[in-house]
């Protein structure tokens, strides 16, 4: 539990450090006897050394469930084919799948490639395929990543796994035939522009689990107009997000 509890101190270092500027503030500054106090020379070395995002990666994972540790096993692990997706196989087991070469439209992700449990959606897997109209996210799948299925202008219908955590940045931008999407009870984030473009979206059900929503999640450019509906519950972050960016709620 040691790394749960020396997060907080990450959070720290990031923002005294950035542009590797560590605790660099006046004397008079009110933060100069705070991070005298808390971060020391061996918490500067690790924070330099990159090694805080592989322990900061652990605390998320414990927390949430998520498996984001030890983020290079998926850069090194090596990549196969099944029926027409291609997927990266970790030497732990886990998998993610990174692309689709097949020609079906409606596609069903398997749980499991080669004894390989699939665990996320690779940012940019299905990013541009413009035939696609429904997809089955099996529900080992925790996270879809940054422009997972950016511009899939024909994707109508998406099912989520029940394991989701994390929905990235961009993840179905543009997807303008998509209309209805329920969210799983156990996400936590929504990333900017997740559901950005997406003009044909009328509902979208949103849990009491998730804690952040980004910048500009729903909402179009130019003359396109989105009207769109959260589903959620009254008096939740969800709702308040919902009236401070001007969108329509609807209460369970």
């Amino acid at each position: 539990m040691g790394y749960v509890k020396s997060s907080a101190k990450f959070f720290m270092l990031r923002k005294a450090a950035y542009t590797h500027r560590v605790v660099s503030c006046s004397k008079s500054d009110p933060r100069a006897d705070y991070y005298a106090q808390n971060i020391h020379h061996e918490d500067v070395v690790f924070f330099r050394s990159g090694q805080f995002k592989a322990a900061l990666a652990k605390t998320v994972d414990h927390l949430f469930g998520t498996s984001f540790q030890n983020e290079q096993q998926f850069n090194e692990g090596r990549v196969v084919t099944q029926d027409g997706f291609r997927f990266r196989l970790r030497q732990d087991d886990i998998a993610e799948v990174i692309g689709y070469s097949g020609s079906g439209k409606e596609l069903d992700i398997p749980e499991t490639v080669q004894g390989h449990v699939v665990t996320r959606v690779a940012p940019f897997a299905f990013s541009r395929q413009r035939r696609i109209t429904a997809v089955s996210i099996p529900d080992t799948v925790d996270s879809i990543g940054q422009e997972a299925f950016y511009i899939c202008p024909s994707l109508q219908q998406v099912k989520l796994p029940a394991r989701l955590k994390i929905i990235g940045k961009n993840a179905f931008n543009y997807c303008r035939a998509l209309k209805s999407v329920i969210v799983p009870t156990g996400t936590i984030h929504i990333d900017r522009h997740a559901f950005y473009d997406c003009t044909a979206l009328k509902t979208i059900s949103i849990p009491d689990a998730v804690g952040f929503i980004g910048e500009k999640v729903f909402g179009a450019d130019g003359d396109a107009k989105v009207e769109c509906t959260i589903v959620c519950r009254q008096d939740s972050y969800v709702e308040h997000y919902a009236k401070e960016n001007g969108i329509l709620c609807s209460f369970v």
